[in-house]
């Protein structure tokens, strides 16, 4: 038997007699309330319930095939639930997407400077 399926069985410990291993389960610290973050107290701004760009906005769309953020999209109308876009390189007005898959184009890093 497998020391990965030894582990899921629960028991807390279990001799491998082939290699003669006892498998240590690890323990975690318990929860200290004395080390949470309590904050500042002070009342934190809820987020917007809707679309907040303005048409002529370049962003960029969640891919939902990798979960990147692809570039090239204009805001071409703002709907109740997200944004109409028109993609840069051929003009092409796409559906409606949900303003959660949709961000302000985010400036290229100058990584190499």
């Amino acid at each position: 038997m497998a020391l990965s399926a030894l582990r899921n069985i629960g028991a807390d410990r279990l001799v491998v007699a082939a290699v003669g291993i006892t498998p240590r389960v690890a323990t975690h610290p318990t929860y200290d309330q004395a080390m949470a973050d309590r904050g500042t107290g002070k009342p934190v701004a809820a987020p917007p319930d809707g679309p907040s760009l303005v048409p002529g906005t370049h962003v960029e769309v969640r891919s939902g095939f990798d979960d990147s953020w692809q570039r090239g999209f204009v805001v071409e109308e703002v709907t109740s639930a997200g944004y109409r876009l028109r993609r840069e390189s051929d003009g092409q007005v796409l559906p409606e997407l949900p303003h959660e898959r949709v961000r302000r184009q985010r400036s290229r890093s100058t990584w190499w400077v």
